[in-house]
C-alpha cells in the first residue's frame, strides 16, 4: 500500500492535532490532584473558576492552572485566590493535597479564610 498525494497532509494534520491536545494536558497524577483540590474546597461548579475544573481532560487549560512549556507539562502555578465562598466558615488546609505537584513554583491561596493547616495530614515527619 503506497502513499498517495493526500496521505502526507492527512498525517500532518493528525500530528498537529495530537500535539495541540498534548500541549494542554498535564500528568495524570496532577490532574487527579487538581480534582481533589476542587473537592476539598467544597463548592459546586462556577464558570471561570477552579470549580469548572474537570469538564475536560486538558488540565493545563483549566482556569488558574499554568503548566511548564517544556515537554514535561508539569503544573508550575495554581491560582486559587478567593476560590471559596466568603460566607463559609474558617477552613483548615490539608497541605498534602499539593504533594503531587513536584514543579509547583507559585501557589496563591489568598482570600480563602484559611485558619490553619491540618496537623501532619499525609506529610512525613522530619
Amino acid at each position: 500500500m503506497g502513499f498517495n498525494r493526500f496521505s502526507l497532509p492527512a498525517v500532518a494534520v493528525m500530528v498537529m492535532i495530537n500535539a495541540m491536545l498534548l500541549s494542554q494536558g498535564c500528568l495524570e497524577e496532577e490532574r487527579i490532584a487538581l480534582l481533589q483540590i476542587k473537592t476539598s474546597f467544597g463548592l459546586n461548579d462556577i464558570p471561570s473558576s477552579p470549580f469548572s475544573w474537570g469538564k475536560d481532560a486538558l488540565c493545563c487549560s483549566w482556569y488558574g492552572v499554568t503548566c511548564s512549556n517544556s515537554t514535561t507539562r508539569r503544573v508550575i502555578e495554581i491560582d486559587l485566590s478567593f476560590a471559596r465562598d466568603w460566607s463559609m466558615k474558617d477552613w483548615y488546609l490539608n497541605a498534602s493535597i499539593f504533594l503531587p505537584f513536584q514543579e509547583l513554583n507559585v501557589l496563591d491561596l489568598s482570600g480563602n479564610s484559611i485558619a490553619g493547616c491540618v496537623a501532619n495530614e499525609g506529610l512525613p515527619l522530619h
